[in-house]
């Protein structure tokens, strides 16, 4: 066993170090902070304003695409995609909310995607929408052929012409005929002397 003179002189050390260990374990646990309340984060609002969502387009136009503004955006990336799943993506940043789209410079007819995301001045993105439409292009209008019938040409025959006689003369009433002599002389009276000519 120690002896108390031991005891006495190592007394003071073993309490320093029990102080010590005791002081060290209490700085280990952590010490619990308060849970800061959640800031209520802004709803998206975001929509396409036009066209409207399903829309058919046709190939041949250039169609404006709209949507709604949101507060803190500095920047909107519009973007289409397709046709279908498998079509290429264009970007096209703005500070607008529109963007005019030629449609006869896309893949063609087919479902396509139209998505816009607005964002902040460090590029995080605040909201974004999406919609869909479909391109379709006008058939050519079928070409009408005229199935012309000849008609025949005339002949220069002609139908008989009917004979028709002349009218009948019809006696007219007229005044009383004046007499003509009907004697003629037979004598030449003497005196009178035929000339010949020469």
């Amino acid at each position: 066993m120690l002896s108390s003179a031991l005891m006495i002189r190592f007394a003071p050390l073993l309490a320093t170090l029990a102080l010590i260990f005791s002081c060290c374990y209490l700085y280990d646990i952590p010490i619990p902070t308060p849970t800061p309340a959640p800031t209520a984060v802004p709803v998206c609002t975001m929509h396409f304003t036009k066209p409207a969502n399903g829309a058919v387009l046709q190939a041949d136009s250039q169609v404006d695409f709209a949507w709604t503004s949101v507060s803190k955006a500095t920047l909107y990336i519009f973007s289409e995609s397709g046709p279908g799943a498998n079509g290429s993506k264009s970007n096209y940043p703005t500070k607008n909310t529109s963007w005019p789209l030629e449609l006869s410079a896309l893949g063609g007819p087919g479902n396509y995607t139209a998505a816009v995301q607005a964002r902040d001045s460090d590029s995080n993105i605040l909201c974004q929408a999406q919609l869909q439409f479909s391109i379709w292009s006008p058939s050519p209008s079928p070409t009408v052929t005229q199935t012309l019938t000849p008609t025949p040409v005339p002949t220069n025959t002609k139908a008989p012409k009917k004979h028709i006689p002349p009218p009948q003369a019809t006696p007219t009433a007229t005044s009383a005929p004046t007499k003509v002599p009907t004697k003629i002389p037979t004598k030449i009276p003497p005196t009178a002397t035929l000339e010949v000519p020469k």
